[in-house]
Formats: structure tokens, C-alpha cells, sequence
């Protein structure tokens, strides 16, 4: 099984989300050796911490398109680039550890369709930027919420980090509750170690 998975969030590892990414995908390629993983980043991440990744796991560096404003080439990146590559070499899994999944219903059907295409996960860590009006200010930050927010429910299957957080996921996107499940996050291991 091959798993491809936006990683962009590794490019900022001290981040909350960044945390949770490099250390899920850690431990899941550390757990199944059979699955190649194919973490995908904009830019290249530290050799460091690109090392503390099984053998099992590729990290391939799709660059951002040219072209003007972050939040489009962010957005470009997340809608066209990832997609279009986990198509390209076939990924028979789609995981955003972050909603950003695809926004059209061409990409699901695709993935639904005779079993051709990956089934895609998506992980929402929470609904604040839905549901607090201060994330989206901006028409560009409008667009780019709602589109979000429709796009998860047409994932296959949500991941979330607790019970509030898959009753906000119901009631803010409508989504089935029969599609989230709930996986707590759990702490690093330099945090599980004894004191001297």
C-alpha cells in the first residue's frame, strides 16, 4: 500500500500541527514497515529531522507555482500540485493532516470510481477557524474557509482530537458522525521519560 500524505506543515515543526505530523507519521511508518509513505513538503526540512523517518517513508519536495500572494500559492500547492502528484504516482491513501483536502467532487469521484484513485483522510484538529469570525477577515480568507469547510465532508473518513471537537465537526460542516473518529493526540516520548 502506498500512502501519500500533505506533510507541509513539517516545514514549521515547532508548530502545533507540525508536532502532530512529525510525530504521527513517525511512529505509523515505525509501526508498519509494509506501507511506503510518501510525505510531501514545498520546501526542503532539515536533515535532521528528515532522519528521524523509517526507511518506509519518502519525502518528496513539490515547489510552490510562482505566482503572486502566499495564500494563493499556498492554496494552488494544497488544490493542484498534491492532488495531481498523489494521481500521478498513485497513492492508494490521500491524508491531509490538516483540512486542506481537495475542493472539487472530480477528485472524489475519481477515488470512488471503480476503486480507481486514493480514498482521502483528513484530519481537523478543531473548528475555531469556521466557527470565530476573526479567521476570516479578508474575501481571499472567506473563500478559502468555506471551501475548506465543504471539502471535509467529503473526505472518506475524519480524524479529530476529542468529542467537542467531533460534535463541532457534525454540526459546522454536516458531516455523518459515522465519518470522524476520534484519536486523542498523544504526548512526544521526550515527555514519557523517567526523571534521573
Amino acid at each position: 500500500m502506498k500512502i501519500g500524505i500533505n506533510a507541509r506543515l513539517l516545514t514549521k515543526p515547532f508548530t502545533g500541527i507540525g508536532q502532530y505530523t512529525r510525530n504521527l507519521l513517525a511512529e505509523l511508518a515505525r509501526q508498519d514497515k509494509e506501507t511506503e509513505y510518501v510525505l510531501v513538503v514545498p520546501e526542503e526540512i532539515p536533515q535532521k529531522l528528515a532522519r528521524e523517518f523509517p526507511k518506509n517513508v519518502e519525502i518528496k519536495v513539490l515547489k510552490e507555482k510562482r505566482i503572486p500572494g502566499a495564500g494563493l500559492r499556498k492554496t494552488w500547492w494544497e488544490q493542484i500540485t498534491v492532488p495531481e502528484f498523489f494521481m500521478k504516482v498513485g497513492v492508494n491513501l490521500a491524508f491531509f493532516t490538516y483540512p486542506c483536502n481537495p475542493w472539487t467532487q472530480d477528485w472524489y469521484k475519481k477515488g470512488r470510481a471503480a476503486g480507481r484513485g486514493p480514498k482521502t483522510v483528513v484530519t481537523v484538529h478543531d473548528c475555531i477557524p469556521w466557527m470565530n469570525k476573526n479567521y476570516r477577515k479578508g474575501i481571499l480568507s472567506k473563500l478559502y474557509h468555506s471551501q475548506t469547510r465543504k471539502a471535509v465532508a467529503k473526505a472518506d473518513l475524519i480524524l479529530t482530537v476529542s468529542g467537542s471537537s467531533k460534535a463541532d465537526i457534525e454540526k459546522v460542516c454536516g458531516v455523518n458522525p459515522a465519518k470522524i473518529e476520534v484519536v486523542y493526540n498523544d504526548a512526544s516520548p521526550i515527555y514519557k521519560e523517567e526523571p534521573h
